[in-house]
């Protein structure tokens, strides 16, 4: 930007050779002043000085920038008439091309119509004669079927009659095969299924034993430990009436010795030191009790959440394991009662009978092994019951030891 114009005195020359300053003339002035004055005008004439530089400056950047887009225009003006000559010879050209491929198209379609005449009318000439083949041909062949079918008519009467003399001979010595083959099968299948139901019998009157002899070893056990604990629990509740009874006994001579404390000075001494040994040992009792419920707490809090995970993992198991014999037992029931139709149907084939024998022999093996499961399963929650009984068995005790120590 140029430097800003500061306010000056427009007046004439003549004025300011008459005043120069504020209305003053030459003799009235100073020195000082005079100079002051040059100073100013010295400071004007550069202002001006600097401003018509940079007007300049302006002007030759103006002048060149119009040359240049005056240059750039021309040239652009140039590349237009150029594109604008190209676009016409293209034109031309194109045009050209289009009347040539205009010709070549008529010639073309000439040709196709031509040759689409010729086709049809050869495809009419040959269709009338393909027509008149055919027709022979078919009353060939009516002929030929009428003469076949007389004869198959004899060959199958012929037939008829054979057949039917094999089958009734086949079939009654197929039903005198069946019934035999029949009257074994039921034999073998009644003589395995009473087998497998000793078996079973005896195997589940085996597990049901064990399982109560168990049973019975663990509740001896268990009741041997609480009977143990019962007593242990019995001497520890006598230990806290003899000292509660030796508490009574100390707080009793206390009083006796504090009431006679003016005439007896030579006991205060020792009655001081029991209270002191008291009040030692109760804040002792008051720790352990503070260690025990930490116990008793950490020891809750680390067994319920595995005890309630074994509940929830057995009793899911058990019910699937209810659900698993339930099918089990209705699909046997099904097979039972398609074997007791099938036995009854006179004419059944030895391979189905077969089949049906050993799908039914899986089901009750699949069975057996599905009752042995939930018997076990059984038998486990029940040793997890006992343990739980155990377990808070052993909690009511400690909570009966704090409640004693808190009373003494």
């Amino acid at each position: 930007q140029p430097p800003k114009r500061k306010g000056t005195s427009k007046k004439s020359a003549k004025a300011n050779v008459q005043t120069l300053i504020n209305g003053r003339t030459k003799e009235e002035t100073t020195k000082e002043q005079i100079e002051e004055y040059i100073a100013h005008l010295q400071e004007q004439l550069d202002r001006e000085m600097d401003e018509r530089n940079y007007f300049q400056l302006e002007r030759d950047q103006v002048h060149t920038l119009g040359q240049i887009t005056a240059k750039k225009l021309e040239e652009v003006l140039a590349e237009e008439k150029n594109l604008e000559k190209g676009l016409e010879e293209d034109e031309e050209h194109h045009q050209v091309e289009i009347k040539v491929y205009k010709q070549k198209m008529k010639h073309l379609l000439c040709e196709h119509q031509s040759t689409i005449s010729e086709l049809k009318e050869e495809a009419l000439v040959s269709k009338e004669k393909l027509q008149k083949e055919l027709d022979q041909l078919e009353l060939e062949f009516h002929k030929k079927i009428k003469a076949g079918m007389v004869e198959i008519q004899e060959l199958n009467n012929d037939l008829f009659e054979r057949k039917r003399l094999l089958v009734f001979n086949a079939h009654k010595h197929f039903n005198t095969k069946i019934n035999s083959i029949f009257d074994i099968i039921c034999a073998e299948t009644a003589a395995k299924y009473e087998e497998h139901l000793k078996l079973f019998q005896e195997e589940m009157e085996n597990t049901e034993a064990s399982l109560v002899m168990n049973y019975e070893l663990e509740r001896d056990t268990h009741m041997v430990a609480f009977q143990e604990e019962m007593s242990e629990v019995f001497n520890s509740t006598q230990e806290v009436t003899m000292l509660r009874e030796q508490n009574r006994d100390i707080i009793s001579e206390i009083q006796f010795h504090f009431l006679h404390f003016s005439s007896q000075q030579s006991i205060k001494t020792p009655e001081t030191k029991t209270v002191d040994d008291l009040k030692l040992e109760n804040e002792t009792l008051e720790q352990k009790l503070k260690k025990l419920q930490l116990e008793k707490e950490q020891l809750y809090n680390s067994v319920m959440p595995t005890i309630e995970g074994t509940r929830e993992k057995v009793g899911l198991r058990s019910t699937l394991l209810r659900r698993k014999l339930q099918d089990l037992t209705d699909s046997l029931e099904k097979s039972q009662a398609q074997l007791f139709t099938v036995l009854s149907v006179p004419n059944m084939d030895h391979t189905v009978l077969s089949e049906i024998a050993n799908k039914s022999e899986v089901m009750f093996s699949c069975a057996l092994s599905f009752k042995t499961q939930f018997c076990y399963l059984f038998y486990k929650r029940r040793t997890e019951k006992n343990v739980l009984f155990v377990g808070r068995f052993r909690q009511k005790k400690i909570c009966h030891q704090e409640h004693c120590i808190q009373k003494e």
